[in-house]
């Protein structure tokens, strides 16, 4: 097990524990006069500019019980949080068992003490350890070289290495100087910034000096696929390999402030996104976290899983999954007859006309003398008031003419409004109710299709918890090619699942698809963020100037001009419009718009043609 020490009791308590541990040393400070003194800048750190910071000391097993003893009489232990950590214990199972505040916390600085290289002990140590502050302070009597070249050591934003100065003059006092390393520096990898003086410094920024100042022209290699419109495609008339779009406008800002150049990649060798398949990444991940690419800056909404096996940076965008449907087809021309009216509509006209007819007929039979005489004349007396004509005559019992009455006003507010509703359907397309929500494309017969390149969206849906989603997992059909996609949705059998901005202008600037629109919800919305290697201790450049992007409304302003590119100017406006157009497209009656009269003619003829055979049979037979 790791030997680790939360200090919570009594410095004192500890050193007589050490004292009786080792009872033939005398711990005196007397036979180590320079490295008591050189302890001295450690100490002058941490009442200085690191005064309050929490400290993870890292010590190593060499060091003398009188370098122990002096370490932890520091004022600065028992004034501040700090761990204690034995380099000859197993580094790799004590940082895995510690929180992320303790391993990469932002006011936490780790400070390893050794006499012996101490990149052996971290080489193995597990990726969750990142200090943002990591000092290396050298109690030997030699020069470690290139030690803060190590891996383990390169991934920490701020790295400076402390190391003993002894002067050639005898008169001068023994001091320490300091440096760091320029992972980007053409010459020198290593820098001498100087020897320590506390007054020099006295601030945190001037021990640990920015390690990145200029990438000095360096060339990334990015995982990339020229299929992410409108951030990533090729460009028009241009050589393969030439990206455009909002990503490139991005990178070529952020380059010329932070002096790179990059390369891209047309498309993965294993044409997947980027998912994780059976413990491995695929696609553009699968690069990145093999390390075969610095870095990916293709849309990669933020999961679980891509956060903890790679470095996010800073968000630029942020979108969903949309669903693109076509349009409804219009309804039938001659069912415009009974449109005016919902069905629920007509069932309550026909029970009113039936309850009437019996009233009616009821009246009339109990009284002395009937005003009609038989349910033959009854219904066709009250269908009068329905098709608007005019009663022969008006009955003489008082109740029977305050029925007909109120029928006759029923029936004109009736038949007022279905001449009003008439015209309207008569003369303008009528379409169905159009899906607007998860739910109810869920209950509804359409089916999901997307194209299979390796997207987390399609395991997510299956394994929801929400009954919606998994219902539109359940449903969901993957293709091998994105225009099989847009076949399946063009049919009106499918809707189209993709992210938001790539399925609307790909649906209508590129496969043609007219008369679609794209459902008001989202599917996992989420935050769009470069991904880096794990513990890329420069990362932090490049979230400075993406924040300076968005804060300062450009990348805004290149979504919109590239969705311009390809759906035309003032695209929004012209689609409200054409909509409201098709909707106010008023022409004149045509045979077309009137069929359902016709239908309804040849119903009445073909009835009364039944009705007038039955009577024959009837007269035969009697």
């Amino acid at each position: 097990m790791a030997k680790t020490t939360l200090l919570v009791v009594p410095v004192s308590l500890l050193m007589l524990a050490i004292q009786s541990f080792y009872p033939v040393l005398s711990i005196t400070t007397q036979t180590m006069p320079n490295t008591v003194h050189y302890l001295k800048v450690l100490e002058e750190m941490l009442q200085g500019p690191l005064a309050g910071w929490g400290v993870v000391l890292y010590l190593d097993p060499d060091l003398e019980v009188q370098v122990l003893d002096q370490l932890l009489t520091f004022p600065a232990f028992q004034d501040s949080p700090h761990v204690l950590v034995d380099l000859g214990s197993d580094v790799d199972l004590w940082s895995k068992d510690q929180p992320a505040p303790v391993l990469r916390g932002a006011r936490v600085i780790h400070i390893v003490v050794f006499k012996e290289d101490p990149r052996p002990y971290f080489d193995t140590i597990s990726l969750q350890w990142n200090p943002k502050y990591l000092m290396l302070f050298s109690l030997a009597n030699k020069t470690f070289q290139n030690i803060l070249l190590g891996n383990a050591f390169q991934r920490s934003q701020n790295l400076v290495l402390i190391e003993r100065f002894s002067p050639r003059s005898s008169e001068m006092t023994p001091t320490a100087r300091v440096s760091t390393s320029f992972p980007f520096s053409k010459d020198e990898k290593m820098i001498l910034i100087g020897t320590w003086n506390s007054s020099i410094y006295s601030k945190i920024e001037n021990i640990f000096v920015d390690r990145f100042p200029s990438f000095e022209d360096y060339k990334f290699h990015l995982a990339t696929w020229f299929d992410d419109i409108p951030f990533l495609y090729q460009k028009e008339n241009a050589p393969v390999g030439t990206g455009d779009g909002i990503t490139v406008k991005m990178l070529d800002t952020i380059a010329e402030v932070l002096d790179f150049n990059y390369t891209l990649t047309v498309e993965p060798p294993d044409g997947a996104w980027g998912s994780l398949v059976n413990g491995s990444w695929t696609g553009m991940l699968g690069m990145v976290h093999r390390h075969e690419k610095n870095f990916t800056v293709s849309t990669m909404p933020l999961t679980a899983n891509r956060i903890e096996d790679f470095d996010a940076g800073v968000w630029y965008w942020t979108e969903g999954f949309g669903l693109n449907m076509m349009t409804p087809a219009p309804l039938a021309k001659w069912q415009a007859t009974y449109y005016p009216f919902m069905p629920s509509v007509w069932i309550t006209i026909g029970a009113t006309f039936a309850v009437v007819v019996l009233t009616m007929a009821l009246q009339d039979w109990i009284q002395p003398e009937p005003f009609l005489g038989g349910f033959g004349r009854t219904w066709l007396y009250l269908l009068r008031a329905v098709v608007k004509h005019t009663l022969p005559g008006l009955p003489t019992a008082q109740w029977q003419r305050v029925l007909v009455g109120v029928w006759w006003v029923y029936c004109f507010i009736l038949t007022t409004a279905y001449t009003a509703n008439l015209i309207a359907f008569l003369t303008i397309p009528v379409f169905p109710k159009r899906i607007q929500t998860l739910e109810e494309l869920a209950q509804s017969d359409y089916r999901v299709s997307m194209h299979d390149y390796g997207e987390f969206v399609p395991e997510a849906l299956r394994s929801s918890k929400t009954p919606v989603y998994r219902t539109l997992g359940e449903k969901m059909d993957l293709v091998k090619l994105y225009d099989d996609a847009v076949y399946l949705m063009s049919n009106r059998t499918h809707a189209l699942l993709e992210l938001y901005s790539y399925n609307r202008i790909v649906t209508k600037s590129i496969t043609k698809v007219s008369n679609s629109y794209m459902l008001k919800d989202q599917l996992y919305a989420s935050y769009f963020s470069w991904l880096f290697q794990k513990n890329t201790p420069w990362k932090y450049k490049f979230d400075l100037c993406i924040q300076h992007l968005v804060e300062a409304g450009l990348v805004t302003r290149w979504h919109k001009e590239t969705t311009e590119d390809f759906m035309g100017q003032d695209y929004e406006r012209r689609e409200r419009l054409a909509a409201k157009e098709q909707l106010n497209n008023k022409q004149p009656l045509s045979l077309q718009h009137l069929q359902g009269v016709f239908f309804i003619l040849l119903l009445s003829w073909a009835a009364s043609i039944v009705v007038f055979i039955l009577e024959l049979v009837l007269q035969v037979l009697q």
